[in-house]
Formats: structure tokens, sequence, C-alpha cells
């Protein structure tokens, strides 16, 4: 508490050094130009009936006395058009407000309030009327061998007290090893799916003891004496023999240690909802790589939208709604049903660790839903344009892009006869599931559809959609083995 006393949020000025993308910048131009020019508008019509009213006002004032014009008697004198014209323009700026606030060159800070920290004292018993000790900044007795005694603080340069910088110093110190535990914990469970520390918000006597004692005290130092480098770390961990270790099962070792607590083999880790959506638009090619600015509002449907407890969801463009899934704005009451039905972290609670579920939503999540479908049909444009019209490339070049490999030569036939036979189901569709046909509308025959050269070429896409769709259902393409 004595540390943060003085902190006051602020907005501070981002510095105008071109880093901006070109199309923030020409969007952010052209809307403050637009809102000035409207409120040039609204503050002109508005002036205007001011001075009259002012004039009015002053007629019935004494002599010399000075007269004033409230907004709210303001509003009240104007005439119907007027008030309705005034109307407009304040909601057209106030929506423009909302347009410019997410590419506004500042950023949302802490600062302290001055040089000189007010005291702090311990509350007895919490109330705040029943002041007891003075407290002065210092850490928490168990992280620093049970000493207690003051931090030291030195103030310095500009309007602050230098307390905050003294806890960020000894946060990041090595003598403050805590730091670096838990962060290479972190790491080690985003890789190895579950961290030395089972527990990763809980290093007390409460939480898992580690599995690698030695190795967690090894990996942080190891990071703290790289400069704290995070790149350098998720280097060490996946170029180590630990990670590219086979899941396979061995009997033997599975019998000594069910649970792979000693990490006798990888663990087989299933892509999180947000790589998994970003996988599928890889493989698609439609993926948009753009990075940094405001959040983004992927196409949600109407069911979706309704489950939430606002409606209100912004519109982006559909290119925009392709970006990672890390650019997706979050809402609490919304979240994209793919990355929902695969585990994605409630925006309610804080969430150290995801659990991995195998449920039934996924599995239809994959199949019938519509986002899974959409990718699938420009997954097969993609490979029917780089592979050409051979049923053969198309399929082995499918399985290179989602899956990185070629076809076996069994899943080669498979693919094949899948291929045929789709074909079939969607150039001869069963008449008894075309409402047409009992409304009384003439179909085309079999023979014309044969003869048909777009007809042909409809049901070929269709069969290869299926094909692509079939490979990103796939355990291989959803786990990393």
């Amino acid at each position: 508490q004595s540390f943060v006393v003085q902190t006051k949020w602020v907005n501070t000025s981002l510095p105008n050094d071109g880093t901006d993308a070109p199309e923030i910048k020409t969007k952010y131009s052209t809307l403050k130009q637009k809102r000035e020019s409207l409120q040039k508008q609204f503050d002109a019509l508005r002036d205007k009936h001011r001075k009259m009213l002012a004039a009015e006002k002053q007629k019935s004032a004494p002599p010399g006395a000075k007269v004033t014009v409230s907004d709210e008697e303001l509003n009240k004198s104007l005439e119907q058009t007027d008030r309705t014209a005034s109307d407009t323009l304040n909601n057209e700026i106030r929506d423009l407000d909302s347009e410019i606030q997410p590419i506004e060159p500042y950023a949302e800070a802490v600062s302290d309030g001055g040089r000189n920290a007010p005291v702090e004292h311990i509350l007895l018993r919490g109330n705040l009327h029943t002041p007891g000790p003075e407290v002065q900044p210092g850490f928490v007795a168990s992280l620093v061998g049970g000493k207690e005694e003051p931090a030291a603080v030195t103030a310095g340069p500009g309007n602050t007290t230098g307390r905050r910088t003294a806890l960020a110093n000894w946060i990041a110190s090595k003598d403050n090893p805590m730091t670096a535990r838990v962060i290479v914990n972190r790491l080690w469970q985003h890789h190895f799916g579950r961290g030395i520390v089972g527990t990763p918000s809980d290093f007390g006597k409460n939480g898992d003891k580690p599995t690698h004692p030695e190795l967690l005290d090894w990996l942080s130092l190891r990071f703290m004496d790289e400069g704290w480098s995070l790149k350098k770390m998720h280097r060490l961990m996946v170029l180590s023999n630990t990670y590219q270790q086979s899941t396979k099962l061995n009997l033997a070792a599975a019998k000594a240690d069910p649970l792979n607590t000693l990490l006798w083999r990888m663990n087989r880790l299933r892509l999180e909802g947000e790589a998994l959506r970003d996988s599928i638009l890889a493989v698609s090619g439609r993926l948009n790589p753009a990075m940094g600015g405001p959040g983004v509002f992927p196409k949600v449907s109407d069911e979706v939208l309704s489950t939430g407890s606002t409606h209100k969801w912004g519109n982006s463009t559909e290119e925009e709604g392709r970006r990672r899934t890390v650019y997706v704005f979050q809402r609490r009451s919304l979240v994209l049903p793919i990355v929902e039905a695969f585990d994605g972290a409630d925006m309610n609670n804080t969430c150290p660790r995801r659990m991995t579920t195998t449920i039934a939503p996924q599995a239809l999540a994959l199949f019938n839903g519509d986002f899974s479908n959409e990718e699938s049909h420009w997954f097969a444009v993609r490979v029917a344009k780089e592979a050409g019209d051979s049923a053969d490339k198309q399929i082995e070049h499918a399985y290179e892009i989602a899956l990185l490999r070629k076809p076996t030569a069994a899943q080669m036939v498979q693919a094949k006869s899948f291929l045929a036979s789709q074909f079939q189901f969607h150039l001869h569709p069963d008449p008894r599931k075309i409402t047409d046909r009992a409304n009384g509308v003439k179909l085309a025959s079999d023979a014309d559809k044969a003869e048909n050269p777009k007809a042909v070429a409809d049901a070929k896409l269709a069969a290869l959609t299926d094909f692509c769709h079939v490979l990103i259902n796939t355990n291989e393409f959803i786990y990393l083995d």
C-alpha cells in the first residue's frame, strides 16, 4: 500500500515516431477533420441562439447587469427544427468519438501524484477511522529471508516519490528469484501442458511441490543471466531433448509413472481455441497477418449475440475479422463459439491454467459450425488453384498444407475413393431431399448435369471441400504430436 498510495491514473500522449500503420494515421486524420467540422456546425448553431436569448434577457435585466444563458435554458428555447439539427449533430459527434477513441495516440498509464507521499498506517481491524502504527514501504518478509525492514527508496527526477521504481527494481532483481521462477514455470506450462510447479499461481505451502526443483532453479538463473529474455527461454525449451521427444506410449514407463510426471515422453497437447481458429484460417489461405491496432469484431451469428448480456458488438470489415484471434475484441459476456467450445478462458475469472476437456460440442463446432464449413470451402479453392485438376495432386497438396506431410499409400486410396463418392453425391443429390421437385419445378436430369461443365466443376469443388473439411477435423490437425 505504501508503494502505490501516491499512484494516479493518467492518459499519456504517445510519441509521434511514425510507427503507426499508414491506414491508422489516415483514418485518425480523416475522423478528426470530420469531427472538427461537425463541432463547428454544432457550436455555430447554438451560439446563434445563445446570443438571441441573451439579448432578450438583457432587455429585462437591470442596467449594467451581466446576463448568462445556461445550456438548459438554451435547449428549451430552441425551435423544433433547430433542436432536431442540434441533436443530430451531437449524436454524430458522439459516434465519431467512439471511433476515434480506440486509435487515439494515448495510452492509459499510472503516475505519481507528487514527490511527497502521504503517511500510511496499519488500519486496526480494517477500520479507516482507527489508524495504527505508521507503515513504511517494504517487501513481503517471507520473500526476503524473513527480514522486516523498510525498502531503500530514492526519489528520482521528476514529480515522483520513487517508490514504485523501488518496487519494480526489486520485482525484477536477482535478489528476488520468485519472479523468474514464476515466469519460467508459466513458459514451461505453455510448452509441456503442465508447469514444473503444477499450481502456477501458488508457489506456497498450499500449492504443488515442483516435480523438478533443481531444473526450475537452473532455468530461473539462466533466465536472469540472459537479461530476462523470453525469446531465449522459449528457444531453450523447444530445442531441448525433452520437448522433442515422441508422444508414443511406453508401457513400462507408463506403469512406473502413469501421469508422465517425470516427462519420459512428450505430452500430447491440443491446440487452444484461439490457435485452432488461426490454424484453420492459415490453411484456408485467408489469415490476415496484419499486426497492431485496435481490436476487431469478427462476424458472429445473431443466435450467439442473443446469448450475451449485451447486444453491442462492433462492425469490422470481413478482412479485418480474419485477423489472428489475439486481436479479437474481448467481451466478458461473449466469446467466439469455436474458442468457447475448445476451453477458452472465462473472462469473468482469472485463468492461470486452462483445462482441456473432450466434449460433444467440440465435434459439432468443427463439423457443423459456420466458420469451419466456410473456411473448408476456401481451403478447397486454394488447393484447386495451387494443385490443378489432378485428384492425386490435390490430395497430396491438401495433406501438406493441413498436416505438413504427404499421405500414406492407404490414405491416398481412401481419399480418392472419398472424392469420387462425394462428387457423385453432389452431382446427383437424392431427389427426395430436393423440395423443388415437390413444388413442380423441373430439375436438370442426371444426363444433363454430366454434360454441364459448370455442374461438374461445382460438384468437384464441393467434394474437395468435404475432403478439406475432414482434414481439419482430424486429431492430427487439432493435436500437437
